[in-house]
């Protein structure tokens, strides 16, 4: 953690800004010094004039002198923070943007991109699910008329006793087992795989807006920012826009960041048992436990036959039969149900990491900086216009 956090050493997302935001500081200084003496040449009414701008400049020297020192404090705590939460989670000490690099890429390019890849490929097995089984109900509704024990009920219906009431069995003219798989291929393409495809895009423009903020936010917006709170002799505005620049400077820089290892916790938290509401959870994200298998794997009990108009030979025959294709397409029949359920709550995990805790950062990040700028408007000394009371 000191390698990475450490105030003084080699240049680390603590430091690494400090000595350009100085360097303006010091400029400012020797600008004002200069302004001061051309001062002491001009009338009196003018010199005192000038005296009172220096001071106020100097009032401002002193508050980004401060507002430096804070960020470095504040910083340093970040990087404490990042660091602690890197160490459980990738098992190795990051500063802020380091870990949110880290996090991000991970969600993009292995959890996102496999998503994906599972969603499209999934969905191309079920269309050719979709296809064989369609052909194979045409070949039945074609020809099954010629089978011993079914052609006789095709469009005539069995008519048995079940508990006094009576009940018909009528197999339809046309009968198509594909169009389940087609509606999970439409299911999987028309809904799931946009929804998917959103939120990985969200996490790509994070992915890549992270090194312009880590390498921009602190070198090159707040040493702008600095800058223009100096310029007390420009109009009072100025100096309001610096705070805007100033306050999005800290938000990208600080907030931001934290947001996304914040993220990672909420998500370690929330899915885990240490979660009081994790029982819950769980069961809503976990599917009945029976084997559907099971209900055709044993022959029809005995006297079955007065509930079935095949008997307990018919029931057998279903169980070869249903094995027989359950062992051939494994996927959609004995373990499809799992497989989908268990894609359709990592897509929901994942949408709801790129998506609703994307969305919550952004809040944070944006209601920090409004925040931050509506404190330093409201500043001690206010915003002065100097060339008005020359």
């Amino acid at each position: 953690m000191a390698l990475v956090c450490a105030v003084y050493g080699g240049a680390n997302y603590t430091n690494s800004w400090i000595g350009i935001n100085a360097l303006v500081i010091l400029v400012s200084l020797m600008a004002t010094a200069a302004v001061y003496s051309i001062g002491r040449l001009m009338p009196d009414s003018t010199r005192g004039k000038i005296a009172g701008y220096v001071r106020s400049e100097m009032v401002q020297l002193l508050l980004s002198a401060v507002i430096i020192l804070a960020l470095i404090s504040v910083t340093f705590f970040a990087c404490q923070i990042t660091s602690s939460i890197s160490q459980s989670v990738a098992k190795t000490q990051l500063n802020p943007f380091q870990f949110a690099t880290y996090y991000i890429g991970n969600l993009v390019f292995i959890k996102g991109m496999g998503l994906l890849t599972t969603t499209y490929s999934t969905a191309l097995t079920y269309e050719i699910y979709a296809l064989v089984s369609t052909q194979a109900g045409i070949f039945i509704n074609d020809y099954a008329g010629e089978i011993p024990l079914i052609g006789q009920y095709i469009g005539n219906g069995y008519n048995f006793k079940v508990s006094g009431a009576s009940v018909i069995v009528d197999f339809p003219p046309e009968i198509n087992v594909g169009l389940m798989f087609s509606n999970l291929v439409d299911l999987l393409l028309g809904i799931f795989s946009p929804i998917l495809t959103l939120a990985v895009s969200m996490l790509l423009v994070q992915y890549i807006a992270l090194p312009f903020l880590q390498y921009t936010g602190f070198a090159v917006i707040l040493p702008i920012a600095i800058a223009m709170r100096s310029l007390a002799f420009s109009n009072g505005e100025l100096r309001n826009a610096s705070n805007a620049i100033l306050a999005i400077a800290v938000a990208g820089y600080i907030i931001y960041p934290l947001t996304i290892a914040l993220d990672s916790y909420i998500i370690g938290y929330v899915f885990s048992a240490a979660n009081p509401s994790f029982v819950y959870l769980h069961t809503t994200y976990t599917l009945n436990q029976f084997n559907p298998s099971s209900f055709f794997s044993q022959p029809l009990p005995s006297g079955a036959s007065q509930y079935s108009p095949f008997g307990d030979q018919i029931g057998t025959l279903w169980s070869l039969l249903y094995n027989s294709v359950a062992g051939a397409f494994p996927i959609p029949f004995a373990a499809g149900t799992a497989s989908i359920q268990q894609l359709v709550n990592d897509i929901a995990e994942f949408v709801f990491t790129g998506i609703v805790l994307f969305a919550i950062d952004m809040a944070i990040t944006i209601g920090f900086a409004i925040g931050l700028t509506k404190a330093l408007n409201a500043g001690l000394e206010g915003a002065q216009h100097f060339w008005a009371g020359l």
